[in-house]
């Protein structure tokens, strides 16, 4: 899997611990064979021990108790907020995914899909904000567990060497949220967010 990534040097560390970014030297017309995803479980207890600080995150969007430090916006949420007016002179890290598209077993095209680092608790409210404004929270979520096609699609846009739980999928009635969490000091809240609402698979 072939994945390039533009980072700051403050975000490096966060990544860092599970950082695995391949050869970026994958060419047009080069053989490929995806990697398997790799899924890592927790136990049922932290597992809801993360759901329920989501929950209460959600509960409380406008007016969050409190904030990651440091947040990935992942290439398909980002497409759907680069316009909204808090973030339009933003300057935030850019993280580029080269995503080879495969025909016959080789590639047919590279395809570079953009997210953001947000990087302390300016960059994070400003994208917060924005979020909450356009998607519609009031009528409600509910929040499952990630099935194999939603893994897939994740697992072309990190940069680690395996998806780790806690990680979910939050599902209103306008987004489709793919939230992966971290704890701190026992406490769950996002490291990465993507939409996956308007994805079709088969553009990957």
């Amino acid at each position: 899997m072939t994945k390039t990534i533009i980072l700051k040097v403050a975000f490096i560390a966060l990544l860092a611990i599970s950082a695995g970014c391949s050869s970026p030297g994958l060419q047009v017309g080069d053989s490929y064979e995806p990697e398997p995803v790799v899924y890592k479980e927790v136990s049922d207890e932290i597992n809801t021990a993360a759901e329920n600080s989501l929950n209460e995150l959600l509960s409380d969007a406008n007016e969050p108790k409190s904030l990651p430090m440091f947040l990935v916006c992942g290439p398909f949420l980002w497409n759907r907020l680069e316009n909204h007016p808090a973030l339009r002179n933003t300057d935030f890290a850019v993280m580029h995914n080269r995503i080879p598209v495969v025909e016959n077993g080789k590639i047919k095209e590279i395809r570079d899909l953009q997210g953001r680092l947000l990087q302390g608790p300016v960059e994070v409210k400003l994208f917060w904000c924005a979020l909450t404004d356009v998607i519609n929270l009031k009528a409600g979520w509910r929040i499952r567990k990630i099935n194999e096609q939603e893994k897939n699609i994740f697992w072309i846009t990190i940069p680690f060497k395996s998806i780790d739980e806690p990680i979910f999928i939050v599902e209103g009635v306008d987004f489709k949220l793919l939230v992966a969490l971290s704890a701190s000091e026992g406490h769950h809240q996002p490291l990465w967010l993507d939409d996956l609402f308007v994805i079709n698979p088969n553009d990957l």
